[in-house]
């Protein structure tokens, strides 16, 4: 199931090396939500900063399927910039 996703993930890591910008790269799978895997994995691997991006969504879809963003905000145990 995740391999495809695996696959999108090392070909961004290999294009942003090419850049010569170093990263590393995990699919995070589990039981949580998308908002608690990456709130423990920032626990776990001891990270300070998370950044992500922000979307648009109109207020009617965001309150029918939420945000994960609003959702880091309340919840993320560490810094958070959103980047729009």
């Amino acid at each position: 199931m995740y391999g495809n996703q695996y696959c999108q993930l090392k070909k961004a890591q290999n294009q942003l090396h090419q850049a010569g910008i170093q990263v590393k790269v995990n699919l995070l799978e589990g039981d949580n939500s998308i908002v608690g895997e990456l709130c423990n994995f920032a626990v776990q691997h001891h990270i300070d900063l998370i950044i992500m991006g922000a979307f648009g969504h109109s207020r009617l879809r965001q309150f029918f399927t939420g945000s994960h963003t609003t959702e880091m905000i309340h919840k993320t145990p560490v810094s958070l910039l959103i980047i729009r």
